[in-house]
């Protein structure tokens, strides 16, 4: 599972749509993330260390687009192209009912700050129960041995395939976007952190549902969490197995 930083790499280029516009996008690598969001449509990711067959997987997800993700043997510029996410693009757009582990999470902020619980020691847990309209999460993150739990909780309004609307229970409606959902769910949403913007991604495991076809197999080839360097990334990769 490991990677040498023997061959630490970048990679950087335009995330557009086939005619060229451009989109803001959740960009992984190498158990690193960013977001092309700042400026739209460009990412830049250094020091990234290849796996032992001398590649490197890149991932890329934005809403209402196909999820991207090749495994690349030559780095540097790297355009990436997204498609748009059709009727049957996601991979179950079947209720989201049931209780989801958390995986991991990011944020990135538009100054370029980067928070990902997959970096040392930084962690992060939670579980989210999805009951018909209600939605209800607690999450604690842990950093440098100090950990802060949140909950909170939210009426779903609609439910669009790529995307929910909420009525929070504090009284705020917002939207948040479904990179990927079924078994495996990964949501986005837009932060304000004192007075700095900044995109969050949560990706959570269901691992419990009132319907059997919770745990059947994904016709998205790729996984939710895509495969990461280092031993922190086993236990995820397992759980998705």
């Amino acid at each position: 599972m490991g990677s040498s930083l023997a061959h630490a790499e970048s990679l950087s280029g335009s995330i557009t749509t086939p005619n060229g516009t451009p989109v803001c996008a959740l960009v992984l690598a190498s158990g690193k993330s960013t977001f092309s969001c700042n400026p739209v449509g460009q990412y830049s990711l250094t020091n990234l260390p290849t796996e032992p067959d001398g590649t490197i997987k890149l991932a890329v997800y934005a809403d209402g687009f196909r999820p991207f993700a090749q495994r690349l043997t030559t780095f540097g510029e790297v355009p990436v192209v997204l498609t748009r996410q059709y009727d049957n693009g996601l991979s179950d757009l079947g209720p989201l009912d049931g209780v989801y582990t958390l995986l991991r999470t990011t944020v990135q902020a538009n100054d370029g700050q980067l928070f990902d619980s997959f970096q040392p020691n930084i962690g992060a847990s939670g579980t989210l129960t999805i009951s018909g309209s209600r939605y209800d999460i607690s999450i604690t993150v842990s950093v440098n041995g100090q950990s802060t739990a949140t909950t909170g909780g939210a009426t779903i309004q609609s439910d669009s395939g790529s995307s929910l609307t909420f009525a929070d229970d504090l009284g705020p409606v917002y939207d948040v976007a479904l990179v990927e959902r079924g078994r495996k769910l990964v949501i986005m949403s837009n932060l304000n952190i004192v007075g700095i913007a900044a995109i969050e991604a949560n990706y959570w495991l269901r691992v419990s549902s009132p319907s059997a076809s919770a745990f059947s197999a994904s016709s998205f080839t790729e996984p939710a969490v895509p495969v990461m360097a280092g031993a922190a990334a086993g236990g995820a990769l397992e759980l998705l197995q």
